[in-house]
């Protein structure tokens, strides 16, 4: 019977990068909408540069998924409707919730959304610099995990003095 069940795993394909990676960055794109939502309900200055800020990250997640595609189906007529399907579910995922999130929470009190916006910040922070730094110092990468780390709270800089 093991050797049936053996044969069976080697046989069978496992499940695809792309599902994973893909999935979670839809999942991650729920949250983030929301961000953008709370963004609108506040100002909608504020949430054209929580826009941005996502659109920035968003271009690199884009990019791993489209490079996994691309490694699992190098014929590149075959992966074009692939990576127009995953990308389009994440920016549907993203726009869905950022939709959700402006009608939910629109009516809300501005000391309460400001809260929500400063949990959100503070998570999404915390998760960039929990995993990615190490993950850099991890592979020989201090200078450029510092560099980017650096760059990217100029960047909040720059985007926070663009605030009317």
């Amino acid at each position: 019977q093991r050797r049936i069940v053996r044969r069976y795993h080697r046989r069978r394909r496992s499940g695809s990068h792309v599902v994973v990676l893909a999935g979670g960055t839809s999942i991650e794109e729920l949250v983030e909408g929301l961000a953008i939502g709370v963004g609108a309900a506040v100002e909608p200055a504020l949430a054209l540069l929580v826009a941005l800020a996502i659109a920035i990250d968003n271009l690199s997640e884009g990019m791993s998924v489209g490079e996994l595609i691309r490694d699992e189906m190098p014929d590149r007529a075959q992966a074009l409707p692939r990576v127009l399907a995953w990308t389009g579910t994440i920016g549907l995922a993203l726009f869905g919730s950022s939709i959700v999130g402006w009608l939910a929470l629109r009516d809300i009190a501005a000391p309460v959304l400001a809260a929500l916006l400063a949990a959100g910040a503070g998570a999404m922070l915390y998760l960039t610099l929990s995993s990615l730094v190490p993950e850099g110092e991890a592979r020989q990468y201090q200078g450029s995990a510092t560099l980017a780390s650096g760059l990217s709270f100029a960047l909040i800089l720059v985007l926070s003095a663009l605030r009317p």
